[in-house]
C-alpha cells in the first residue's frame, strides 16, 4: 500500500466515511506496518485539534509546518461542510496527501540533522582487530573494558557523544560497561542492538554464523533485533538471547525469493558447578569450550582459535556432536584428543587440516 492509498483511509475513517472493507484494509495494514502507527496518530491527532490561520512564511520551516498540520480543521471550512460533506472530504483528502509530503521532509530534515554530528565523529574512528588465534584487550574513552575473541572487529570513537557511548561490533566481545545513566550504551551489530546503562555481558555476532547471541552476567539490557517489527527483549541478569540469522539462501529454486524469518529464543546459562562459570565467557579465560555441538561448528571455533583452515570431508562426521574443553592444548594435540572417543583421522600441511574417517 502506498501513503496515498494510507492517507485515503485514514481520511474516509476520520470523516466517518469508510466502509467495513475499508477500515479492515486499514486495521490489517497498521498490524503488518505499525511503523506507519506514527502516522496514522500524528494525522488523527491534527484532525481534531483546532488550529489558527495565522501565517507562516516559507522562512520558517517549523512554523510552515505547523501552519500545514492546523489547516486539517480550517474552522471556516468546516461551516461549509454542513452544505456539501462530499467538498470537505476532498480537501481532508488534498491535506493528507500534503501532511505526506511534509512529514517526509521533515522525516529527512531531522534525519539530515542527527547524520551530521556522526559524520563528524566518524574521522577519529578507532577500528581493533583481534586476528584468528589473537584475543586483545580494549578500554574505551569512558573506562569501560571490552575483549575481542579471536576474529573480531571492534570501532569506536577516539570519544563518544554528549548522548549516547556507540560501538559497532563483528565477531565476539565480552564488555564490562562503566555505568553511566545518563549516557547509555549501544552495540551495534548485523543482527541487533544492545543497550545498556552498566553492566557485564557477552556478544557473539559473527558474520556467516547460523545465530547470534548475546548473554548477560550482570545488571540488565535491551536487545533490539532487526527485522520488520523491531523486536525488543529486556534480559534479567543469567540470560541469553539466541537469534537464528536469516537463510542467505532460498530453501527451493521454484521459490528463489524464500527466506526465513529469524527465530529467537532466551534461554537461561548454565553455570558449571566446579566453578560457577559459564561456556558462554570461557574464551575469557582462554579455554576453548563447546557443549555438543556439530563438528562443522566446532571446526569454524577452532580455526579461529588457532587461525588454522580445517576442511571436513565426510558430510557424517559434519553433524558428528562434539565436546570438549581446551585450555593450553595445541590444534594438533586438541584434534588428537577428540579421536579418543571420535572415529575421525586428520591430516596436517601447514596451516591446512584435513579430516575425514
Amino acid at each position: 500500500m502506498n501513503k496515498d492509498r494510507l492517507s485515503e483511509l485514514i481520511s474516509r475513517k476520520l470523516a466517518g466515511e469508510a466502509t467495513p472493507a475499508e477500515l479492515e484494509e486499514l486495521d490489517i495494514y497498521l498490524q503488518n506496518h505499525p511503523g506507519d502507527q506514527y502516522f496514522t496518530e500524528l494525522l488523527t491527532s491534527y484532525w481534531t485539534t483546532p488550529g489558527d490561520e495565522s501565517p507562516a512564511t516559507d522562512t520558517d520551516p517549523d512554523g510552515h509546518f505547523n501552519h500545514i498540520l492546523q489547516m486539517a480543521d480550517d474552522p471556516a471550512v468546516e461551516i461549509q461542510a454542513r452544505d456539501n460533506r462530499y467538498k470537505i472530504w476532498i480537501r481532508r483528502i488534498a491535506v493528507a496527501a500534503l501532511l505526506v509530503i511534509t512529514v517526509g521532509f521533515a522525516s529527512w530534515l531531522m534525519r539530515s540533522k542527527k547524520e551530521k554530528r556522526p559524520l563528524a565523529v566518524a574521522a577519529n574512528q578507532n577500528e581493533t582487530v583481534a586476528s584468528k588465534g589473537i584475543r586483545s584487550k580494549i578500554v574505551l574513552p569512558d573506562g569501560s573494558l571490552v575483549l575481542l575473541n579471536s576474529g573480531t572487529k571492534l570501532k569506536y570513537p577516539d570519544s563518544f557523544s554528549d548522548t549516547s557511548r556507540e560501538v559497532y561490533l563483528d565477531g565476539e566481545a565480552f564488555f564490562d560497561i562503566v555505568k553511566d545513566s545518563k549516557h547509555p550504551f549501544i552495540v551495534h551489530t548485523a543482527g541487533m542492538d544492545i543497550k545498556v546503562l552498566g553492566t557485564a555481558f557477552n556478544v557473539k555476532a559473527y558474520p556467516g554464523d547460523k545465530q547470534t547471541e548475546t548473554s548477560l552476567i550482570r545488571g540488565s539490557i535491551e536487545v533490539i533485533i532487526k527485522n520488520e517489527s523491531n523486536d525488543r527483549f529486556i534480559l534479567s541478569p543469567s540470560e541469553k538471547l539466541v537469534v537464528m540469522n536469516k537463510e542467505t539462501e532460498p530453501e527451493t529454486i521454484a521459490d528463489p525469493t524464500n527466506e526465513l524469518k529469524p527465530e529467537i529464543a532466551i534461554q537461561r546459562l548454565k553455570y558449571n558447578a566446579a566453578d560457577s562459570t559459564v561456556d558462554e565467557t570461557q574464551w575469557v579465560e582462554n579455554k576453548l569450550v563447546f557443549n555438543d555441538e556439530s563438528f562443522s561448528e566446532v571446526a569454524v571455533k577452532m580455526e579461529r582459535w588457532y587461525n588454522v583452515e580445517i576442511e571436513i570431508r565426510d558430510n557424517r562426521l559434519k553433524e558428528k556432536r562434539l565436546t570438549g574443553n581446551f585450555e593450553k592444548e595445541t590444534i594438533d594435540q586438541a584434534l588428537e584428543a577428540l579421536t579418543i572417543t571420535n572415529s575421525f583421522s586428520f591430516e596436517r600441511t601447514g596451516n591446512k587440516i584435513i579430516i575425514h574417517h
